[in-house]
């Protein structure tokens, strides 16, 4: 952009005035009222016990008591951030508003980070301004904060831009502390909500290729220090990982659920949902067409602006090759990109068929808005595609893939995306290319369409459409909250829990997730919950589902599950009426107020039990869980998973497997067994990853404790292990026969889950110390030029604009007698005035003497004579040694066998005064001018230069050309030590070394014809001599 920052400190005082001003008035209404029924205030409850929990003892705890029956906490590692920011302000701040005010800050981190991205790749403060402003005002980002309450995507949000930014400084500085910072600011992404760091990933691997593209010079450094940060990241966050994905064995994930509805429910159906501003168009779908708030809207001014400049552009095709049009049609690329994989399981063509099913009932316009709507992608498609002569053929070929390939289905085959439940949200990673060709569309209809006494006017009036457009979505942080009342009700019921004698958990009764603050309020552990349910271990989960099939089969798993009470939510909307009055029938109460009620289980058996009789089951029967409440309800029997060769316990009342289903023993189908007798800790439970029990002597019969069954627990008794095996397919139980005095039950995981944690603490230290500690001004010089890469930077020399007078063709010969005296004839005979020097090494074909013949010798013709064959590099290093001692004002590379056209030296030398330092004759400098190769041949050139290219970023479409005219000046001064090759590779060194000095480089385009006279010099060894070279050149560059 052309402007590029005139006023860069006052387009960011007016962002950082527009932020306070904005998140101020969204936080005093937000602030202001009581937490709703959303995850903020409940967030803020289980990371406090969560975090108390992960760390008591001073250890690392792998386990938490607190919800879902007992998991593993391995989970939580996955969301540091905001546990950690949610804790640090509830020390400062207080409970509820923590949650609240974490969220703003995030809100106002996303404006800021939007700026100094959009500022950096369009070079403008202004464009920074206006992506940042409409960035905190679209849809998603209101809706997950304000509606939501979602803490982990709005804090990612903020991260979306800096990880773009670093990319983009790793591209253009090459740096360890911007491949530090980028590292950094993936992993805090990842560390806030890591599937949504997932899907950003297509989104910035498009903005990766494309600087790949844009800045070819640039590339081996974007690739290098890419890698770089990819493997910090891979030692900051991969351990985290690590654990978790070995608990995926045993967890329930979505294996209970209809994941698939859920994806065909969560998923964009049609274009038309990017104008559906607050469910304003959609509200006449059917009732299970799932709209969700308008959340994908794009916004008036973004679409007002996008539409009018294509217009305006219309006539002008080569305003999109500018920067401004370039950076439009890359941004509009990627939202596509995330509006196609938002299409979940369908693709658009399909997911439109969808639609129609849904809009039975909405009004006819609808339909056509919609086909309109349909449309609009497939031209922009067009429109963003570079104006070549295959543009439409490239076109239609993405057209039909992306109205009729699901593009989540293919992405779903790689590993981590299987479990997205929610593919819209590859949309919310895509407004920020939304807000950045909003923003560079508006720049542009200010720059060009609307004259500059106006510009005022209608600033303020695109200003005052874009608030009230976004107003729709501010209701929420000023809508009051459930009524105090709910909150003081509740919080007496969490002190009556608190105070109650039962042992036991809480099964909540409720839709509205404050009821997850019950651990950090009573101590108490939840049996179930709906947030992170997935994370729930699968026999456990599969008992819970068990449980729902009837009446008698949940009393009974209230009492093995150590149910010792039930929070009823008496208005919450989402549980039936019916539902509550039944439980209130079956339990007693113990707590009642006007809109929490706590009924008593006194029959809990929390925390365990003693069973003297026990069903042995197959492994892996957990499903059968109807079937163990039954028995468990009927006869006093514990379904006890064993193999066949381990059912010599006494008390066997029966057996079952998934075949066959339960078969209890005639004996007992008579005559139930001993009542369960419930056993209390021996000791206080101050460790979540310690439970002792005393049996009461008891030396028969099993010990089942009411907590989720894992691997990882170990018994002992009197210092010997005993097995611990799995009872009603998800709980713990011992075989009493085997032990011998208390029990102790020890959750021990790998000692790798430590390792993992520590390695990426240490990393994490390391990195965001590096950060810190290099940015002091007491770091000395040149380590801060070490570490922002400034004494790798290339120099750039400006070329002298003076005649060459005087020049020599240096000539380097090896058995040229045939070609040797044509050559030095036409270079001779050439219009413009140059000398020849042949260096000869020992030709034994007589190569020199037909140049001693010659009657031009000693005054036009030169030779240098050498004993044995030195080399290329040799001879030339000699070569231009002579015509330094001798005054000329350049020196010409050509070789002997008329491969190179002696009738280009005058078109070198000529791009030498006009401003070079270099001149390079290349081949494919706009096309292929090679004439009489074999495709072997050509293809080993054009790979060789890609080769160079890639490693070295070496500006240059021929970078082993050994035809060119280079000043003396550049001979003198060039570090020769870098330039040593002896073969073909000697012309890449010459020319990397000089880049990298900054001598400036031409090229200019010349055929090249396959010798006619005399034998090839190429072979394998300088092939791979040249490799060699390359690889060490990539490693300095």
């Amino acid at each position: 952009m052309t402007e590029s920052r005139k006023h860069p400190d006052r387009a960011f005082f007016a962002l950082l005035v527009f932020l306070t001003v904005y998140v101020a008035i969204l936080g005093i209404g937000w602030l202001s009222q009581t937490p709703s029924q959303e995850e903020l205030y409940s967030d803020a409850g289980r990371f406090y016990a969560e975090l108390r929990n992960m760390f008591a003892g001073g250890r690392i705890n792998w386990w938490t008591p607190y919800f879902m029956q007992g998991a593993s906490a391995s989970q939580y590692f996955l969301v540091v951030v905001p546990l950690a920011l949610g804790n640090l302000l509830t020390l400062i701040v207080g409970d509820p508003a923590a949650g609240r005010v974490m969220g703003l800050l995030a809100l106002f981190g996303a404006g800021v980070t939007a700026f100094f991205f959009s500022r950096k790749v369009s070079g403008n403060s202004w464009v920074g301004f206006l992506a940042s402003a409409l960035y905190v005002l679209n849809a998603q980002i209101l809706l997950r904060l304000g509606s939501f309450e979602h803490i982990g995507n709005v804090l990612a949000y903020a991260f979306v831009p800096l990880v773009l930014l670093f990319l983009l400084c790793v591209a253009e500085e090459g740096s360890w502390r911007s491949s530090f910072a980028l590292a950094a600011s993936a992993g805090a992404m990842m560390l806030c909500y890591t599937k949504m760091a997932l899907m950003f990933l297509p989104i910035a691997a498009v903005f990766f290729v494309w600087l790949l593209l844009d800045k070819p010079e640039r590339r081996v450094q974007l690739i290098r220090g890419s890698i770089v940060a990819v493997g910090l990241l891979c030692l900051m966050v991969v351990p985290l990982l690590l654990p978790l994905s070995r608990e995926y064995k045993w967890v329930a994930a979505f294996q209970f659920d209809n994941f698939a509805g859920w994806q065909q429910a969560f998923s964009i159906k049609s274009f038309i949902s990017v104008l559906d501003r607050a469910n304003g168009l959609l509200a006449g779908m059917r009732p299970d067409f799932t709209a969700d708030r308008g959340q994908f809207y794009f916004g008036l001014v973004t679409l007002f602006a996008i539409g009018a400049v294509f217009w305006w552009a219309r006539g002008r095709a080569s305003w999109l090759a500018t920067r401004n049009g370039v950076l439009l049609r890359l941004f509009i690329g990627m939202a596509l990109l995330a509006l196609w994989l938002s299409h979940g399981p369908f693709s658009p063509f399909t997911g439109l068929q969808e639609f129609l099913k849904g809009s039975i009932k909405a009004p006819d316009w609808i339909a056509a808005l919609m086909w309109l709507m349909t449309i609009v992608p497939l031209v922009l498609i067009y429109a963003i595609l570079p104006a070549t002569p295959r543009r439409g053929w490239w076109a239609a070929l993405l057209i039909i893939i992306y109205m009729f390939v699901p593009g989540f289905v293919l992405l779903e085959k790689l590993p981590l995306y299987r479990d997205i439940r929610a593919p819209w949200g590859f949309w919310e990673t895509g407004f920020l290319s939304i807000a950045m060709a909003g923003a560079i569309a508006v720049y542009q209809l200010f720059d060009t369409m609307i004259d500059k006494r106006d510009r005022l006017i209608v600033a303020g009036l695109l200003g005052l459409i874009a608030l009230l457009d976004a107003s729709a979505y501010f209701s929420k942080f000023f809508a009051p909250g459930l009524p105090a009342q709910t909150f003081s009700d509740f919080h007496d019921a969490q002190r009556y829990l608190k105070t109650s004698l039962i042992d036991g958990r809480v099964y909540p009764m409720s839709g509205r997730y404050f009821y997850l603050r019950t651990p950090m309020e009573s101590g108490r552990g939840l049996n179930s919950e709906a947030v992170w349910s997935h994370f729930q271990m699968r026999g456990v989960r599969a008992l819970v589902s068990g449980a729902n099939s009837s009446a008698p089969a949940m009393q009974t798993y209230m009492r093995i599950a150590g149910i010792s009470h039930v929070l009823l939510d008496k208005k919450d909307p989402f549980t039936p009426p019916q539902i509550q009055e039944a439980f209130s029938q079956a339990y007693p109460t113990g707590f009642d107020s006007e809109y929490i009620r706590v009924l008593e289980n006194k029959d809990s058996l929390a925390p365990a039990f003693v069973a003297r009789e026990y069903i042995a089951m197959d492994p892996g029967t957990e499903a059968m869980a109807p079937g163990f409440l039954d028995a468990a309800g009927k006869i006093n029997a514990a379904p006890i998973e064993l193999a066949p060769n381990e059912r010599t316990f006494p008390f066997m009342a029966g057996a079952g497997s998934a075949q066959n289903g339960i078969q209890i023993s005639q004996k007992y189908a008579q005559s139930p067994g001993a009542p369960f007798q419930r056993v209390p800790f021996a000791a206080p439970r101050t460790n979540p990853s310690l439970m002792v029990f005393d049996p009461f002597g008891v030396r028969e019969g099993w010990l089942v404790v009411t907590e989720a069954w894992h691997p990882d627990w170990r018994a002992y008794s009197d210092g010997t292990e005993i097995p611990v095996y799995k009872a009603f397919g998800g709980l713990m139980a011992v075989p009493l026969s085997r032990t011998n005095g208390p029990i102790q039950f020890i959750f021990s995981p790998p000692p790798w889950y430590n390792l993992c944690v520590y390695i990426s603490g240490i990393s994490w230290l390391g990195v965001l110390g590096m950060l810190f500690i290099m940015s002091l001004p007491i770091v000395p010089r040149r380590w801060r030029d070490w570490w922002t890469a400034a004494n790798k930077r290339t120099p750039v020399i400006e070329p002298p604009l003076t005649a060459v007078n005087k020049a020599v063709v240096v000539i380097p010969t090896y058995n040229e007698r045939e070609s040797i005296n044509r050559a030095l004839d036409l270079v001779l005979n050439l219009p413009r005035k140059v000398d020849v020097l042949v260096v000869d090494d020992g030709s034994p074909d007589g190569t020199a003497d037909v140049v001693r013949a010659r009657p031009e010798f000693k005054n036009r013709v030169h030779l240098l004579e050498g004993k044995e064959k030195s080399g290329l590099g040799s001879a030339y290093r000699r070569g231009f040694q002579w015509a330094i001692k001798h005054g000329y004002d350049a020196a010409v590379e050509m070789d002997a066998d008329l491969s190179h056209d002696p009738a280009d030296i005058p078109k070198l030398i000529e791009a030498l005064e006009s401003g070079a330092h270099l001149a390079v004759g290349s081949r494919y400098l706009g096309g292929i001018s090679v004439l009489n190769w074999p495709q072997s041949r050509l293809f080993i050139s054009t790979f060789g230069g890609f080769y160079v290219r890639s490693l070295t970023a070496l500006p240059m479409s021929d970078p082993t050309s050994g035809f060119k005219a280079i000043r003396t000046e550049v001979l003198r001064n060039l570090d020769w030590s870098k330039v040593q090759a002896e073969g073909y590779a000697f012309q890449i060194e010459l020319h990397h070394t000089a880049w990298k000095q900054g001598f400036t480089i031409k090229e200019v385009p010349i055929v090249f014809t396959e010798r006619r006279e005399g034998d090839s010099k190429m072979s394998t060894a300088i092939s791979l001599e040249a490799a060699w070279r390359v690889l060490r050149l990539a490693a300095v560059s």
